[in-house]
């Protein structure tokens, strides 16, 4: 993939405010791998018009978008492999 601006930014927002994970499901063999950026319900607009687009711009996946219950949180969350081995 060539490094593009839509690249860095969604980058950038990993490193600043998203992890990768690796954990087994209760019940399964085969390992869920996570990518998830975290923000305040704040930003919300920037997950939905920003980050979510670029998602589905160089990835062909969209993703979630959830509140975390009790929080002023929102994910972005999606469990494709290929984007996870890409970051």
């Amino acid at each position: 993939m060539k490094v593009s601006e839509d690249f860095a930014e969604l980058y950038g927002a990993l490193l600043g405010d998203g992890c990768l994970s690796k954990y087994i499901r209760k019940g399964r063999n085969t390992p869920t791998l996570c990518t998830v950026f975290t923000g305040h319900t704040r930003d919300l607009s920037y997950y939905q018009n920003t980050l979510q687009p670029m998602l589905i711009k160089l990835y062909g996946v969209e993703g979630g978008i959830r509140k975390r219950k009790g929080e002023n949180t929102i994910n972005l969350t999606t469990t494709t492999r290929r984007v996870f081995e890409f970051l």
